[in-house]
């Protein structure tokens, strides 16, 4: 199969609006601490987003958190979890000044001080970690489907493979097509093509395992490496994925678009000193394959072990569920 340009990782806007949004953030961030100083130097009633029970709730930064920016939490989720437990923690230490200083009992005081300045620290420390993680995502990902494109796919497949020969597994390449995908563009429009695209990332990324790649791998191709115990489970992780897409028709303004896709499953040799290209060569062979065979289909790429090539076993095939739209 020929792999279409992709569309740029970021054009520029959407890694720009994050950035600007983060650094919104810490600035208003900076704007309540000054507003804590003010209020505890000149001895005033602090409002409620310095000292209420939620006050990490109302502050600006905490309704921020509250509704932090898709892209953020589909791939920042633990930064995000602990910019909050910093800045709750900062909360609670400015809560404590405030309690400490109202019984003037400087030890507290020391001890509360120190506690808001070590939050304080870690916030800011975390939310920078947060934008420079954004834009590295961005660089690398999808815009439209924010599933990764391909620049760390030899990191990810050698951290699979290593973690495959720990438990004794072995690792497949799964690269999907979707059928007769440019007929959806030109009946229906590049908008709904948009949609399918979106939707199908979104009905893959439901069925894969944490920690397994998951990849937009050309205009319409999804690729995703896996580890399975056996040929067995490869081939039910296979059928699993075509039926996830071909399962359900995509909904798009009122419209039901039906949605088919063909695959070809290929199995990494550790002994053949195979590279990942082969790998993905063989699984590109077997995705051919399966569009010439009548699309709506996975079919497997076999290559026989050193040794036993006569034992080489037989190529497999798997039909999807049929859509009506």
């Amino acid at each position: 199969m020929t792999h279409p340009t992709m569309p740029a990782p970021a054009d520029g806007d959407v890694a720009s609006q994050l950035a600007r949004d983060i650094d919104a953030a810490i600035a208003q961030h900076l704007a309540w601490t000054h507003r804590v100083l003010r209020c505890a130097l000149l001895h005033q009633t602090p409002p409620g987003d310095i000292c209420a029970d939620n006050a990490h709730e109302q502050c600006e930064l905490g309704k921020w958190l509250a509704h932090a920016p898709a892209p953020l939490q589909l791939h920042n989720a633990e930064l995000l979890n602990e910019i909050r437990r910093e800045h709750m923690a900062m909360h609670a230490a400015v809560a404590g000044l405030w309690a400490a200083g109202a019984r003037t009992d400087p030890n507290r005081v020391q001890q509360a001080l120190s506690g808001f300045e070590r939050h304080q620290r870690h916030l800011v420390s975390a939310l920078e970690r947060l934008k420079t993680a954004v834009l590295s995502n961005l660089l690398t990902c999808d815009p439209l489907t924010q599933l990764p494109l391909r620049h760390r796919l030899p990191e990810q497949f050698g951290a699979l493979r290593a973690q495959a020969n720990r438990r004794g597994e072995a690792v497949y390449a799964l690269l999907l097509d979707l059928d007769h995908f440019k007929a959806i563009n030109d009946t229906h429009g590049h908008a709904a093509g948009d949609a399918v695209l979106r939707e199908v990332a979104q009905r893959l990324r439901a069925c894969t395992r944490q920690g397994e790649p998951l990849l937009r791998y050309g205009g319409e191709e999804f690729l995703l490496l896996f580890t399975a115990t056996d040929r067995a489970h490869a081939h039910r992780t296979a059928d699993r994925m075509l039926a996830a897409v071909s399962g359900q028709p995509v909904r798009y303004q009122g419209e039901e678009i039906a949605v088919s896709a063909s695959a070809g499953l290929a199995r990494h040799h550790d002994e053949t000193g195979k590279s990942l290209e082969n790998l993905l060569q063989r699984s590109d062979e077997a995705l051919y394959r399966a569009k010439r065979a009548g699309r709506r289909r996975w079919m497997e790429s076999e290559i026989a072990r050193p040794g036993r090539c006569d034992q080489a076993r037989p190529p497999r095939q798997g039909r999807a569920p049929s859509v009506t739209a």
